[in-house]
C-alpha cells in the first residue's frame, strides 16, 4: 500500500530573536529569516496598562515605517500579519512596539527580516 502524501509545514529560517522583554517579543518568525508574501508574526504583547502595539520596518539605517496597529494585548500566541510585498526584495528590521496608555513602551523587539 502506497502512503498517502500530507501537507508538511515548512518553518521559517532564523535565529530566535534576542528581545529584551519577555512580554514583547517576536517567536516567529526567526531572526535573519528569508520571507515572502503575506508572513504570520508570533509572540507575546503585554505590559501593564496595556494600549495597544504596532509593527514596524525599516530598511537598514533608514526611517521606520508604520505598519499596522492592534488593541487586544496577546500573552503568547498568533499577533498579526505583514505583507511582505509592500517592500522591495531586501534586507529589514522589523518591530514590535507594546505601549501602555500614558504612551510608555519598553525596549522594543526588533528582528532582522530579508524579504525575497
Amino acid at each position: 500500500m502506497t502512503p498517502t502524501p500530507t501537507a508538511a509545514t515548512v518553518p521559517v529560517s532564523g535565529q530566535t530573536p534576542n528581545c529584551p522583554n519577555p512580554n514583547a517579543r517576536i517567536t516567529q518568525p526567526g531572526d535573519g529569516a528569508r520571507v515572502s508574501g503575506v508572513i504570520q508574526i508570533s509572540g507575546a504583547a503585554m505590559v501593564d496598562n496595556f494600549d495597544y502595539y504596532k509593527f514596524e520596518f525599516r530598511p537598514l539605517g533608514g526611517e521606520w515605517s508604520f505598519i499596522q496597529s492592534y488593541d487586544n494585548a496577546v500573552l503568547g500566541g498568533a499577533l498579526g500579519s505583514w505583507n511582505t510585498g509592500t517592500a522591495a526584495p531586501g534586507e529589514y528590521e522589523f518591530r514590535l512596539v507594546v505601549v501602555d496608555t500614558i504612551g510608555n513602551y519598553p525596549e522594543p523587539c526588533v528582528i532582522r527580516l530579508i524579504v525575497q
